[in-house]
């Protein structure tokens, strides 16, 4: 997955402020529950998550299995790392459910809300006609710098 990508409207979900459990990012990217332990499900995944990581439009709200994480601050590269070590060969459905929790930057959803979105607003509906250029209105909103850790 590449930044332009992610942009494309059959991706555009992958943007949404509701995404919060790696079996949601998988489904979205197109890939089936048998498909967990699959190599390009894992590139893929990874590849997204780094991406919105660092577009600063999500943080790590939990990790669900492994408490102890929750006490950690990581750069992005480490909470890659974790979840590709937590996602072991073989996994399926309740192990992926169980790595960790996503939720939306504050000002991401600050600024969604303040454009309209609300909890039934379809995203794709909102993104084409309030928003626009999704990657350029991040770009514009985003904070210079916010804690991908915002435990």
């Amino acid at each position: 997955m590449t930044q332009k990508e992610l942009f494309e409207q059959k991706n555009i979900y992958l943007t949404s402020p509701g995404i919060e459990l790696l079996p949601e990012i998988i489904g979205f990217l197109g890939y089936g529950n048998y498909q967990y332990d699959d190599k390009n499900t894992r590139d893929d995944v990874l590849s997204t998550l780094k991406i919105l990581l660092e577009l600063d439009v999500i943080y790590i709200f939990k990790w669900l299995n492994n408490p102890e994480l929750n006490k950690k601050t990581m750069s992005i590269d480490e909470i890659l790392s974790t979840i590709d070590r937590l996602w072991f060969k073989g996994a399926e459905y309740p192990d992926i459910y169980g790595i960790v929790m996503f939720g939306p930057q504050k000002w991401y959803i600050d600024n969604l809300r303040k454009m309209g979105l609300s909890d039934t607003t379809d995203w794709k509906w909102f993104v084409n006609n309030k928003i626009g250029d999704l990657e350029k209105w991040i770009k514009t909103n985003a904070p210079k710098k916010t804690n991908h850790n915002n435990i």
